[in-house]
């Protein structure tokens, strides 16, 4: 299973050899930047909505990203090719120049993969392989932001029957818990002070698999 650890006051991934190896038939259907973990007094929080595309978004607006970069990213964000989610990249190819280019802005960008069913039934994103730790399964709405990390950031804690189902990194273990946190967030959320998520049937939450990339598995597959 994936390890977490701490260096230089960071929360870090570590990934060992022998689960990678035993987890590459992972699959994903899209790849985003992100920034390191949120973490409040209360846990940690290793899911996909860690401001996506930090650095190259911000850079992107204010028009200081390279012009062959910028492209990329405009590409990424076109609506036919996404829906109401993220901004994705189909591959790695896309993103290993921006990842390189936002790790000089801001180390801790990582590439994670994700697996969604919105954007496999709505937009036909196809699946690839993936070489990879899983971390868990984060509960989105899709077009606003994860419930999750919304419920740490509000110091709203999860009852104990769900919070069993929560790993190390804020994230759950099984995907079929998600129905339960969705319906815990809309009774709570109101009254405790979260952000209130959609009541659209057009807007749906969804359990989404979040996978920690090994770049270094990437890189000697390319080298071979």
């Amino acid at each position: 299973m994936c390890r977490l650890s701490r260096a230089s006051s960071r929360a870090v991934l570590l990934m060992d050899e022998v689960v990678l190896k035993r987890n590459r038939d992972l699959v994903a259907n899209g790849y985003l930047l992100v920034r390191g973990p949120v973490c409040t007094e209360s846990g940690c929080y290793w899911g996909v909505d860690r401001e996506p595309w930090g650095t190259i978004g911000d850079h992107y607006w204010t028009h200081q990203l390279p012009p062959n970069l910028a492209a990329v990213f405009e590409r990424l964000r076109r609506r036919e090719n996404r829906g109401v989610w993220w901004p994705f990249a189909p591959n790695l190819d896309d993103v290993f120049a921006l990842h390189e280019y936002a790790r000089q802005h801001d180390p801790d960008t990582e590439i994670i993969a994700t697996y969604s069913d919105y954007l496999e039934h709505s937009i036909g994103a196809p699946r690839t392989e993936v070489a990879g730790c899983h971390l868990g399964f984060d509960v989105v709405s899709v077009g606003e932001w994860s419930l999750l990390r919304e419920l740490l950031e509000s110091s709203i804690a999860l009852p104990s029957d769900i919070a069993k189902g929560v790993n190390a990194k804020g994230l759950l273990t099984d995907a079929s818990i998600a129905l339960a946190v969705e319906k815990f967030y809309r009774k709570v959320a109101q009254p405790r002070g979260a952000e209130v998520i959609a009541s659209d049937p057009r807007i749906p939450v969804e359990a989404v698999s979040v996978i920690g990339v090994d770049l270094e598995s990437y890189k000697r597959q390319e080298e071979s």
